[in-house]
């Protein structure tokens, strides 16, 4: 088992990516990493995707949305930095620290790789998928001379 920390990107984990019960279904995230992260990734196998519009290198942490049985697998364990469960997904640019197995696999047809196997995530930074729409105003007083009454 092994944590790496970085900003992440599409972050699926209190549902999984699809319904289907098949291995498309699951709880995932892209991981942007420094450039040591990226080393350390590298040496247990890990391949790296590329952002088609920033050019970046990510990585991909996932599990499986399902069981072999059909049967739904629990939510990957999300916490903030007291341990506390957070019930809201982490929005791109989140700062993170992401817990995980480098797993390898063998896929239908022979091909042979290693993934990274999302076990947990822990929010240092949290950046909200639902943005307030509100200022905040420090001088409540400014419009008080306005008000005809």
């Amino acid at each position: 088992m092994a944590v790496v920390t970085g900003k992440c990107k599409w972050a699926k984990l209190l549902t999984p990516s699809e319904a289907t019960k098949d291995f498309k279904s699951k709880y995932e995230l892209s991981l942007y990493v420094d450039t040591a992260t990226k080393t350390k990734l590298f040496g247990e196998g890990l391949k790296a995707k590329i952002d088609k519009e920033s050019k970046e290198e990510y990585f991909v942490f996932w599990t499986s949305g399902y069981k072999k049985d059909g049967t739904k697998n629990s939510p990957v364990r999300l916490i903030d930095m007291q341990k506390n469960p957070i019930t809201e997904e982490p929005g791109n640019g989140s700062v993170i620290l992401v817990q995980y197995s480098p797993t390898d696999y063998t896929a239908p047809g022979g091909a042979k790789g290693v993934f990274a196997a999302l076990q947990g995530v822990q929010v240092k930074k949290l950046i909200s998928r639902t943005p307030d729409e509100f200022e905040a105003e420090d001088d409540l007083n400014e419009f008080e001379d306005d008000i005809p009454f």
